[in-house]
C-alpha cells in the first residue's frame, strides 16, 4: 500500500504514570483512558452511543464474566467501520457516551419451563454521581484504589433489567455501577523535532475512569447450609433474588437496594428466621453520629430457640456483603465422636445421636462426628461435652471465659481397676472466612499424637500395664495416632514411700509421670524401658549410643573398669573436663612397686585387674557436647593437665554508657508520593540509662555483669493515653539508686565449638506496663523475619545453671477500635487480641510471672529465647484468665526444655513468705 492510500485515524489516549517507587529506578505504568469490567455471575451485552444518535446508531459488545473492555480496543474495531456505528465506537474515546447492558439469561436458570427474556437496561453515563438510599447509604465502606495515585474520585449508581416470562413482566434484576476517576492533562504529541520546544504544557485535562457492573449484594455463610430469599418472589422465576448458600460459599445476589427483605432458611432444619426489613434499620442508624462500617441483626429462629447473626457491611467495590454467622464453630479434629449439649439439656446417647445424625435440633444439642464441623445455635455458650465412647464421664465448658488455650478430660472406668482417660486440647481461633465477622473457631484435638516416622511398624504401650494387651497400639510407618491414657494402680507395680506421696500431692493434671514404651514388631527386640540394667561391655577404642526415652530420668550411665568391683555413676548432662575416676584418699590405697621388683607383670596384678596403681591414678573420665549429643569419653588424661589449671592471666574491660536511646519513626501522612521527601514521627522512644559493663577475663572463665539503672518505653505520638509504656514500679521500697535490670553470666575458657556458661543469672525489678491497643497497631509494622538462613547451624550453648527471677508487672491495658487504614498484619494482630486471647481492659493489675531455674542445659540461643517465651505465655494467659475472673486454666505443660536439660524448675513467685514452690511439695524459706 502506497503512501497516497494510507489513510489516518483519531488514536485511543493513553494514560502514563511514571512514579519513583524506589532508589532503583522508575516506575512506569501505561493505562487506557476508559475500561468498563464485567464483576457480575452473568455474561453481559454492552451498548455505546452517543448523547446525539438515533436509537438505531449504537454498537454493542458481549462482555463475559470477568472480562474487560477498553477505549483502546474501541479504536482499533472503528478502523473497519463507518457511520454512526463508528462515531459510537470513537466515542468511548473522548468520554462522551452513553451505554446500557442486559445479561444473558439462559432457560435453565429458571425454576419453571418457560421462556424468559430480559430488556435493556436505562442509559448510563459513567462519572454522574447518583446517591444510594436505605441501607448502602447507612453503612461505610472502603475504596478500591483502581489507579496506583492518589485522588480519586468515586461515584455509584443503580440500573435495573426487567425480566419477562412469555412476555409477562416476572420481576427486576438490579445492578450496582461503580465510577472510579481521575483528571489527567492531556499533552499532544511532538511533531517538530525541535528539542528547545517546551513539550511539557498540558493542552487540556482529561477524566480517566474505570466502570465495574457489580450485583447489589453478596451472601456469604461461614458455617451454616442457609436457603436465602432476597425479595418477595412473583411467581417461581426468582433468579438473582434468592439461592440456596453451601458452608463457606458466596452467591451474588441482584435485589433492589432500596429495601432488602432478608429471609434465611437453616436447610438441615427447615427453620425460617422472621423476615429482616433493611428499611427498619436504616431508621435506627440515622441515630448515629459516628461512621458505622457494619451492623449485626440477630436472627431468631423456632420461635427463639435458637439464633444466628446477620452482618452487614459494604465491600471494597461497594456492594452490600450479607454474611450468616454463628458466634462459635465447634470443630472435631479428633478420631472420637462428640455430643454438645446445653448444661440443663439430657444428653443423648451414642445410638441416639447417630440416629439423629446432622438433623438433630440445635435446641438438643449438636453431634459432631470424628473430622467434623459444626456451629453452636444456642443463645447460652456454656457447653456440655460428652465422649460417645462407652460409659465417660462428661466435661463442661465456658466458651466465653475460653482465651487461648485450655484442655478437657473424660474418663471412663473399667473392670481392670483402671480409668481409661481421654485428654482433648482446646483452641480458640479467627474465623478464617472472607468477610471479617465476630465469629470463634473452638477446636478440639488430642492432647497427646504419638507419630512414627521411622520405617518400621512400632507398639506402643503406658509403661506399667505390661500385662494389658487391648491397650498396646500398633502404628504404620508414617501414620500417627492418638494416646489414650490410664490411670490407676497396678497389682504389680510398687511404689516407694516417696513415689506415694509425690503421686498424692502432685497436680490432677499432670501427666509427668506417665511414660510410654514402645517397641519394634517382629523384630525380637525388647520394650524400650526405665531404669535398664542390661550392661554394655565396651572395648578399648569402641563406642556405644544411649537414648533415654523418658525425658524426666536422670541422664546417668554406672561405670565399671577392668573387673574393678568398685563403679562410678556419672552424670551426662553435666559438661566437665577431665577428672579421675577415683579421688586422692582412694589414690593412697594403691600399692607402690619399685622398679626393683622383679617378679612378673602377671604376679604384680592388685585388685584393680590389668591397671596398677599409678596407671589407674590417670584414667578418667570428660563430658562434652557434640552438637546435641552428651558424649562420656573415659581417657588418659595427658601430664600438663596440672598445668593448665595454673592461674596464668586476668584481664578487666570496663564500660560506662550515660544514656542509650532507640526511637521508632512511622510516617506523618499515610499514603504519600514515594518521589516527596519523607515526613517521619516519633511513635515510641527506648531509653537506658547508665549502663555499666563489667567483665573479667582469666584463662579459666570470664565474668561478666550488666546493669542498668534506669529503663523508660515512652510514647511520642500525639493522642497517646499514656505517658510511658514501661518503667518502674514506684513503691515505698523502691531503692531509686538500684538497678533495674541486672545480667550477670560467668563463662567457661574452652576450645570447644559449644560455648560453655558456668552461671548466668537475669534479675528485672518490678516494672509498670501500660499498653494500649492502637500503639499496638502503631508497632506492629516494625515486626519482621530474621533475613538469617533458618537452616544454617546454630552455635550452640552449655549453660551449667541458667536462672530468670521471678517478674512483677503492674499491668494497664485500653482496649481500641478498628480503623480502615489498618494492614492485614494489624488486622491479624488485633484478630488475635479479641478472638483468640479475648483480653479485656486491664487497670494496675499485679501479674506475676514464675521464674525459670535450669541446669545442664544444651541448647542454642534461639530455642532457649522460644521457650522461655513459651513459659511466660502460659504465665500471661493464666493472668488474662484471672483478670476475667474465669475459673480456666490454659492446659498443663511438661518441662518446656525437654531433653535440652537434666532439670527445669518452674519456680512459683510468693515473695511474701519467702516461699518456694515445687509441683507438690514445699522447699521451705529461701531468699530469691
Amino acid at each position: 500500500m502506497g503512501s497516497l492510500d494510507s489513510k489516518t485515524y483519531p488514536g485511543p489516549f493513553i494514560v502514563v504514570d511514571i512514579s519513583r517507587k524506589s532508589e532503583d529506578g522508575l516506575s512506569v505504568v501505561v493505562s487506557p483512558l476508559i475500561r468498563i469490567h464485567n464483576e457480575t455471575t452473568f455474561s453481559m451485552a454492552l451498548r455505546f452511543q452517543r448523547p446525539q444518535q438515533v436509537e438505531t446508531e449504537f454498537a454493542s459488545v458481549l462482555l463475559k464474566t470477568g472480562d474487560t473492555i477498553d477505549d483502546s480496543m474501541a479504536a482499533f474495531d472503528s478502523i473497519n467501520v463507518s457511520g454512526g456505528l463508528k462515531k459510537a465506537l470513537l466515542s468511548l474515546s473522548v468520554g462522551n457516551f452513553l451505554f446500557s447492558f442486559r445479561p444473558e439469561i439462559t432457560d435453565d436458570l429458571g425454576s419453571s419451563k418457560r421462556s424468559l427474556s430480559v430488556s435493556w437496561s436505562d442509559d448510563f453515563k459513567g462519572g454522574k454521581a447518583v446517591r444510594l438510599t436505605g441501607i448502602f447509604d447507612k453503612l461505610n465502606y472502603k475504596v478500591w484504589k483502581a489507579f496506583s495515585v492518589e485522588h480519586v474520585k468515586c461515584s455509584f449508581s443503580t440500573a435495573h433489567c426487567s425480566l419477562k416470562a412469555e412476555g409477562a413482566h416476572i420481576g427486576n434484576m438490579h445492578f450496582l455501577i461503580q465510577s472510579i476517576g481521575r483528571n489527567v492533562p492531556v499533552m499532544l504529541p511532538d511533531k517538530s523535532g525541535d528539542p528547545s520546544e517546551n513539550r511539557n504544557s498540558p493542552v487540556a485535562l482529561q477524566e480517566q475512569k474505570e466502570i465495574f457492573l457489580l450485583p447489589t449484594c453478596n451472601d456469604f455463610t461461614h458455617n451454616i447450609h442457609v436457603g436465602a430469599d432476597q425479595y418477595t418472589s412473583i411467581g417461581s422465576d426468582n433468579i438473582g433474588n434468592q439461592a440456596t448458600i453451601l458452608c463457606g460459599s458466596t452467591v451474588d445476589l441482584y435485589a433492589n437496594p432500596t429495601i432488602i427483605y432478608f429471609t434465611v432458611t437453616i436447610t438441615a432444619f427447615r427453620s425460617s428466621c422472621k423476615p429482616v426489613n433493611s428499611t427498619d434499620w436504616v431508621k435506627k442508624l440515622n441515630k448515629q453520629k459516628n461512621d458505622v462500617y457494619h451492623l449485626d441483626i440477630d436472627l431468631n429462629f423456632g420461635g427463639g430457640k435458637y439464633f444466628a447473626c446477620l452482618r452487614l457491611s459494604r465491600g471494597l467495590r461497594g456492594v452490600l456483603e450479607a454474611a450468616i454467622f454463628t458466634s462459635y464453630v465447634l470443630k472435631n479434629d479428633t478420631d472420637f465422636a462428640l455430643f454438645l449439649s446445653a448444661p440443663n439439656q439430657k444428653s443423648l446417647s451414642r445410638d441416639e445421636a447417630q440416629k439423629f445424625g446432622s438433623s438433630i435440633p440445635p435446641e438438643i444439642g449438636l453431634f459432631l462426628p470424628p473430622k467434623s464441623t459444626g456451629s453452636w445455635f444456642l443463645k447460652s455458650n456454656k457447653v456440655r461435652f460428652k465422649l460417645l465412647e462407652g460409659k465417660a464421664s462428661e466435661s463442661l465448658l465456658d466458651l466465653d471465659a475460653l482465651s487461648g488455650l485450655t484442655e478437657i478430660s473424660f474418663e471412663t472406668e473399667q473392670v481392670s481397676g483402671f480409668k481409661h482417660v481421654t485428654k482433648l486440647g482446646v483452641s480458640l481461633g479467627p474465623s478464617l472466612s472472607k468477610v471479617a465477622v465476630p465469629s470463634q473457631i473452638v477446636s478440639l484435638v488430642p492432647r497427646y499424637v504419638v507419630v512414627n516416622e521411622s520405617e518400621e511398624v512400632i507398639i506402643v504401650r503406658q509403661c506399667h500395664l505390661e500385662d494389658d494387651m487391648e491397650h498396646m497400639i500398633h502404628i504404620n510407618s508414617g501414620h500417627k495416632t492418638p494416646l489414650q491414657l490410664h490411670m490407676g494402680s497396678s497389682k504389680k507395680r510398687e511404689y516407694s514411700l516417696f513415689d506415694n506421696f509425690i503421686r498424692k500431692h502432685r497436680n490432677a493434671n499432670d501427666d509427668s509421670l506417665i511414660i510410654v514404651q514402645f517397641q519394634l514388631k517382629d523384630t525380637g527386640l525388647g520394650w524400650s524401658g526405665p531404669d535398664s540394667e542390661e550392661p554394655e561391655t565396651i572395648g578399648s577404642g569402641s563406642s556405644v549410643d544411649y537414648v533415654w526415652d523418658d525425658s524426666t530420668l536422670p541422664h546417668k550411665l554406672v561405670v565399671k573398669i577392668d573387673d574393678i568391683h568398685e563403679l562410678r555413676e556419672i552424670n551426662l548432662d553435666k559438661v566437665r573436663a577431665w577428672k579421675p575416676f577415683f579421688k586422692s584418699w582412694q589414690h593412697r590405697r594403691f600399692p607402690f612397686h619399685l622398679p626393683l621388683d622383679n617378679r612378673p607383670s602377671d604376679q604384680r596384678r592388685t585388685n584393680f585387674g590389668g591397671l596398677n596403681g599409678i596407671e589407674m591414678i590417670k584414667v578418667g573420665y570428660e563430658v562434652y557436647a557434640d552438637g546435641t549429643t552428651r558424649v562420656l569419653r573415659i581417657c588418659e588424661f595427658p601430664d600438663n593437665h596440672k598445668g593448665d589449671k595454673e592461674f596464668q592471666s586476668c584481664a578487666k574491660i570496663q564500660l560506662r554508657v550515660p544514656c542509650f536511646a532507640v526511637h521508632l519513626l512511622e510516617h506523618g501522612k499515610q499514603d504519600v508520593d514515594a518521589s516527596e521527601p519523607s515526613d517521619y514521627t516519633t511513635v515510641i522512644v527506648v531509653k537506658l540509662e547508665h549502663i555499666n559493663m563489667d567483665s573479667i577475663f582469666t584463662n579459666q572463665h570470664k565474668f561478666n555483669q550488666i546493669r542498668v539503672q534506669a529503663l523508660n518505653v515512652e510514647q511520642k505520638w500525639v493522642g497517646a493515653p499514656f505517658a510511658a509504656l514501661l518503667r518502674r514500679h514506684q513503691s515505698e521500697y523502691c531503692e531509686i539508686n538500684d538497678s533495674i535490670l541486672r545480667v550477670v553470666f560467668v563463662l567457661i575458657s574452652t576450645n570447644s565449638n559449644v560455648t560453655q556458661v558456668k552461671n548466668s543469672s537475669i534479675i528485672l525489678q518490678p516494672v509498670d506496663l501500660n499498653l494500649d491497643e492502637e500503639t499496638l497497631m502503631r508497632i506492629v509494622p516494625f515486626w519482621r523475619t530474621s533475613l538469617s538462613d533458618s537452616k544454617s547451624q546454630s552455635r550452640q550453648f552449655y549453660f551449667d545453671r541458667f536462672e530468670i527471677h521471678p517478674i512483677k508487672i503492674i499491668a494497664s491495658f485500653l482496649p481500641g477500635d478498628s480503623y480502615s487504614s489498618y494492614s492485614s498484619a494489624q488486622e491479624t494482630v488485633r484478630s488475635l487480641l479479641h478472638s483468640v486471647i479475648k483480653i479485656p481492659a486491664i487497670k494496675n493489675m499485679v501479674v506475676e510471672l514464675n521464674g525459670v531455674l535450669i541446669t545442664h542445659a544444651l541448647i542454642t540461643m534461639r530455642e532457649l529465647f522460644i521457650k522461655c517465651a513459651q513459659h511466660y505465655s502460659w504465665y500471661a494467659m493464666r493472668a488474662i484468665y484471672i483478670a476475667k475472673g474465669r475459673p480456666l486454666l490454659p492446659p498443663s505443660f511438661a518441662s518446656i526444655f525437654d531433653d535440652s536439660a537434666s532439670s527445669s524448675l518452674d519456680v512459683f513467685f510468693d515473695p511474701s513468705s519467702g516461699l518456694i514452690n515445687l509441683p507438690g511439695l514445699t522447699l521451705g524459706i529461701i531468699l530469691l
